[in-house]
């Protein structure tokens, strides 16, 4: 208890030939201990996460099961996207989020309608489609918002007003930004779904939200397994790390400095990237949930904003697509099964012979 105190009131500094501490006012000791439950709460969640996939994955639960090739069936349930009286930093992170989802559903829904039509032979008119590219640019790209936000986080003396007026000036020709005339903290995005304005106050310090080297030295100390052993891991599983049945293995290295560490918009970046890369490699079904009402009640139905809905997930684009080419895909097999008994084969006799590959055969059926 007292080497929790000690680590909440005080702070390590290191140069080269020695190392003192630094006394620490009661604001920063509140800030270190909500940064030490926040790093607790997402590496028990981690920790869950990993030990359920570790239960129910093939490889590790049934003989031979990493000598064979399994395939994997996941379920990712996203954000919702948000716009509320105040946005600050964790909605535009959300937000941040949803737009790239949104690029992917639109790859996915147009380009596959594209390659399926080639791959037939089936010509088809260019077709047109809104994406996201601008908004995601605004977001990631080289002077984009994230790009600023870091610049402003090294700075010793960096502010959330200048990291907004930094983002106009760079980003002045966007068509996504919106610069707000009555606030110089505040500034707008064009997302997909719609108008956003945030709130930048506070967008430094929770891009800041490191945890200091003394806690995470500190947490090495406790009874509980799932922080002295787990509080380092990154997000992998606990088997491969040799980590579940006590091993405690090597784990990643930590940053040396807090000045160095990276911010948390980079390490949310970094976990979407790695998301991203998973989803490409599968093969996407989109369930989309839409809110009849906003009452919340059973059995009302509010068409225009429910339109909206529909509007802003790409779905209304997609149907619209979806008209404009053939309303049924149905592979050729399928076809010759469903209706195989109204073939008169005398009157219709098949073109195919016994030397054709039965993909053949079925073209000519």
């Amino acid at each position: 208890e007292q080497d929790l105190i000690d680590c909440l009131t005080e702070r390590t500094m290191k140069t080269r030939n020695e190392s003192y501490k630094v006394p620490l006012n009661a604001d920063v000791a509140k800030d270190s201990a909500d940064a030490f439950a926040k790093e607790i709460y997402a590496r028990s969640f981690l920790w869950l996460v990993r030990a359920i996939n570790d239960a129910t994955c093939a490889e590790y639960n049934y003989n031979g099961g990493g000598k064979s090739d399994f395939g994997i069936i996941g379920l990712l349930d996203i954000f919702g996207f948000e716009s509320f009286v105040r946005n600050r930093f964790e909605q535009l992170c959300i937000n941040y989020c949803n737009e790239k989802l949104q690029a992917k559903f639109t790859e996915d829904i147009f380009r596959s309608v594209q390659e399926e039509y080639e791959f037939e032979g089936i010509p088809l008119d260019e077709i047109k489609y809104d994406d996201n590219t601008d908004v995601l640019d605004l977001i990631e790209g080289k002077a984009g918002l994230l790009a600023m936000l870091n610049e402003e986080c090294v700075r010793p003396k960096g502010t959330d007003e200048a990291f907004v007026q930094k983002a106009l000036a760079a980003n002045k020709n966007s068509p996504c930004l919106i610069q707000s005339k009555v606030d110089r903290k505040s500034f707008g995005i064009h997302h997909y779904a719609g108008k956003v304005m945030y709130d930048s106050e506070g967008f430094v310090g929770s891009n800041q939200d490191t945890l200091p080297t003394d806690l995470s030295d500190c947490a090495l100390k406790s009874s509980n397994e799932i922080l002295a052993k787990h509080l380092s891991n990154d997000n992998c599983s606990n088997l491969e790390k040799g980590e579940t049945d006590g091993g405690g293995k090597s784990t990643p290295k930590r940053a040396k400095s807090n000045l160095v560490a990276p911010t948390v918009w980079t390490k949310y970046k970094g976990q979407l990237v790695k998301l991203m890369t998973m989803l490409k490699q599968t093969n996407s079904r989109y369930i989309r949930c839409i809110k009849p009402n906003t009452f919340k009640k059973p059995s009302i139905m509010q068409h225009i904003s429910t339109i909206e809905q529909l509007r802003c997930a790409g779905v209304v684009a997609a149907v619209t697509l979806s008209r404009s080419a053939f309303p049924n895909r149905l592979e050729n097999k399928t076809v010759r099964f469903k209706f195989s008994t109204m073939w008169d084969r005398i009157k219709f006799p098949s073109k195919s012979t016994k030397d054709m590959v039965e993909e053949e055969k079925l073209k000519h059926d």
